[in-house]
């Protein structure tokens, strides 16, 4: 999973809210390229890989038998940026994270009002537990520490759907029937459009990744499918990555040599993701 989350992030940083003409030209879910803005190294990954790992190392630490314990999630949401400091975080987040020196810090300091996507871009490893409540629990705590109702609801979202497709259930219909009888809500999970918005970034996230993530037919097309719509690809490709994983008709053969080969491998890099994965 975070192997496939850490492809997706890195190949979709480089088309993250690029006009269209640019992303029919390159994207061709072969190869890393540079931003035209962004100064960040092709095949590297951004803040969606670091939180995804940060949730993981929890849950890997409490023997995927999570305490829910918001400050020390928060820990672990600091100590994973801190000892690998990088780009791709909201600048006010950033700056944040930059200003203090602990979780309980993050907890005092940040302003959890957001309804972007944050929070559900870290939400595929808690869909590797075993019990639809405790998902729906940690998923609502580790996301209250950043994001308000709507941010919360799409890190719900994203869990449980990946847990749902980790069992089996991979047709698009049964898992937007089950979000919305888990969810109590009457969304229209079909989202095919760009991924942009001022008010509900979270949830349209979720949904986009979703839809893609039950569509395409395999990983390579998975990441052009994913980049095609625009806007903020890079956390949608890597969370339809991250669902995409469990379905029972992939496997790593899947990813182009050339993305696995040219990830980013400094010291957080592929090799310790796939080793933290064992």
């Amino acid at each position: 999973m975070l192997l496939e989350i850490a492809i997706a992030d890195a190949y979709g940083a480089a088309f993250e809210y690029l006009d269209n003409q640019i992303i029919q030209q390159y994207n061709n879910g072969y190869s890393y390229r540079q931003h035209q803005l962004h100064r960040l190294i092709p095949g590297s990954f951004t803040d969606d890989t670091q939180m995804s790992v940060a949730i993981y190392e929890y849950l890997k630490d409490h023997s995927f038998k999570p305490e829910l314990n918001k400050n020390k999630i928060a820990d672990y949401f600091y100590n994973c940026y801190a000892r690998d400091k990088r780009k791709g975080y909201s600048s006010g987040f950033q700056n944040l994270l930059d200003s203090i020196s602990s979780g309980k810090e993050l907890l005092e300091k940040c302003n959890s009002v957001s309804s972007k996507n944050g929070a559900a871009m870290r939400s595929c490893p808690i869909g590797l537990l075993n019990d639809t409540k405790l998902i729906k629990e940690f998923a609502e705590l580790q996301a209250s520490i950043t994001h308000n109702e709507r941010g919360i609801t799409a890190s719900v979202a994203v869990a449980i759907a990946t847990y749902l497709v980790r069992n089996g259930k991979d047709s698009f219909n049964e898992v937007s029937d089950y979000l919305n009888s888990f969810l109590g809500l009457n969304e229209d999970w079909l989202y095919i459009e760009e991924v942009r918005s001022r008010d509900d970034l979270g949830m349209i996230t979720a949904k986009s990744a979703i839809t893609f993530a039950l569509h395409s037919r395999d990983f390579h097309h998975l990441l052009i499918d994913c980049v095609s719509v625009g806007g903020d690809v890079d956390t949608s490709a890597a969370i339809a990555a991250g669902i995409f994983s469990q379905r029972k008709d992939y496997d790593r053969s899947q990813i182009p040599a050339n993305l696995l080969k040219k990830l980013e491998n400094k010291e957080f890099g592929r090799d310790y993701i796939i080793e933290l994965e064992k």
